[in-house]
């Protein structure tokens, strides 16, 4: 018995390969032709792609902070590109040993402490604003190197219109801010104060105390901020634009510093260019409200990028040590926040699912035309496999409009005023899109299904119905 050539096997792999690429170009031809073939079923299923997508991004959107919650967090509340986060072992680093530090590592800038490189004040709803606010101050030199004075407010663009009233907040309340620069994004849903070195350092404690809480027996406020007062005793307080009746004479404390109380002196000065509790006091008092101690438990170095952190890390001297402030870290619970997430994804997952068998029984019910065009394509010779296939094609064909859409509602959901959502990330995105797929080719496959068990002629008969 002959062998058959080695001509002759690649030439039954070269039919095989023919075959299969036949085959495919004839599933996409059909596919094509069913999609453009029946507009109404296809604006019908787009439409109902579309809706479920954006039913998935609002879900995500809206209540992400709630039901999908991050299981890892960066070191800092916001981490920043080549901030090192430094400690030594004495839990005590003064500003000779910074300067030290931070020559021979070669860093770019430097904060003593830590604590006034990142933090929230809170702005309530009053005055005009559309919402209360947690603005982040940051201090990131590489992003924006600024004079002492001026500072950069970036913002949602949703938000723009509260820009005024935020740059005022800050500009009047006498923390060495006099000039402030608005920037609006897509990117980010919270609000940011980038400052200066010279701003944070003379006035870092200051901020931090702004809409801070005074108490006066049982009763608690809000302060706006502190200030110097011509004339106001040690120990006493004045306080202007107060709505206390009685307040003369009552002790005070304060949650910016909670070392002593107060007297009020006063309670009957008015400021119209301030909404917000004013509280005077003493020069000394003043001054023992936001001292600062001269050395720091954690101090923090800046260099131009994480991979310069790194390599300054490993050089550090000797006792002291170093983390970037993007280091990952699991947030408290992190396991149980795990399995609540992915029990929301089930939910979500098994919604889609559900949504999908819904289609599909109005698609059986509805269309039964596509029945006959199915069985002409087997009367024609074609087989069962690429007809079967070529309707996997056209569900592709019916999702991709959904790739567009979505981006452009996450667009215009981010610039509606008043919205606080964000364009819509990477992984949200990823997951939504993968179930639209997976909702249209489970339509797919529950047709293919129920067309699979019925005759040439049934199906011609129902379909001429």
């Amino acid at each position: 018995m002959e062998r058959p050539s080695p001509r002759g096997e690649a030439r039954d792999g070269d039919d095989k390969s023919m075959t299969r690429r036949q085959e495919f170009k004839n599933t996409v031809h059909i596919g094509v032709l069913n999609y453009k073939s029946r507009p109404r079923f296809t604006a019908m299923m787009s439409i109902c792609m579309a809706v479920c997508a954006v039913a998935l991004y609002l879900v995500l959107a809206l209540f992400g902070q709630t039901l999908i919650q991050p299981v890892t967090t960066s070191l800092d509340d916001v981490g920043v590109t080549g901030k090192v986060i430094l400690s030594n072992e004495a839990n005590s680093i003064t500003q000779d040993d910074l300067d030290r530090v931070a020559g021979a590592t070669r860093a770019g800038y430097y904060m003593l402490r830590r604590e006034l490189t990142v933090f929230d004040v809170s702005v309530p709803r009053e005055g005009g604003l559309s919402r209360g606010y947690a603005v982040t101050c940051l201090y990131d030199p590489y992003r924006h190197a600024l004079e002492a004075g001026s500072a950069v407010l970036v913002l949602p663009k949703s938000l723009e219109r509260d820009a005024d009233r935020l740059q005022e907040v800050f500009l009047m309340a006498g923390v060495g801010i006099h000039d402030i620069t608005v920037e609006t994004t897509l990117d980010v849903d919270k609000t940011y104060l980038y400052l200066g070195y010279d701003d944070l350092n003379d006035y870092g404690a200051k901020l931090q105390a702004l809409n801070t809480v005074m108490k006066l027996g049982t009763d608690e406020t809000t302060v706006y901020t502190f200030e110097v007062g011509e004339g106001v005793a040690e120990g006493e307080v004045n306080l202007v634009n107060a709505n206390y009746y009685a307040a003369d004479g009552k002790f005070v404390t304060f949650d910016a510093n909670t070392a002593r109380s107060y007297t009020v002196a006063g309670s009957s000065d008015k400021n119209d260019d301030v909404t917000g509790l004013i509280v005077q006091m003493n020069e000394g008092d003043y001054a023992a409200m936001f001292a600062m101690s001269d050395a720091s438990v954690q101090s923090v170095l800046y260099y131009a990028s994480d991979e310069d952190a790194r390599a300054a890390v490993q050089s550090l001297p000797q006792g002291y040590m170093g983390m970037l402030s993007t280091t990952s870290v699991y947030v408290t619970g992190a396991e149980d926040i795990y399995t609540m997430n992915l029990l929301w994804y089930l939910a979500l997952i098994a919604v889609s699912l559900l949504f999908a068998m819904l289609i599909s029984v109005i698609f059986m019910r509805t269309v039964k035309i596509y029945q006959a065009d199915f069985a002409v394509y087997r009367t024609l010779g074609i087989s069962r496999r690429i007809s079967s296939r070529s309707l996997y094609m056209q569900m592709a064909l019916v999702f991709l409009p959904t790739m567009v859409l979505l981006p452009i509602v996450s667009l215009i959901a981010t610039v509606v005023p008043g919205s606080t959502l964000a364009f819509i990330s990477a992984g949200n995105y990823f997951f939504i899109e993968v179930m639209m797929l997976l909702i249209v080719e489970c339509v797919a496959f529950a047709f293919n299904r129920g067309i699979s068990r019925q005759s040439i002629r049934k199906s011609l008969r129902r379909g001429s119905k």
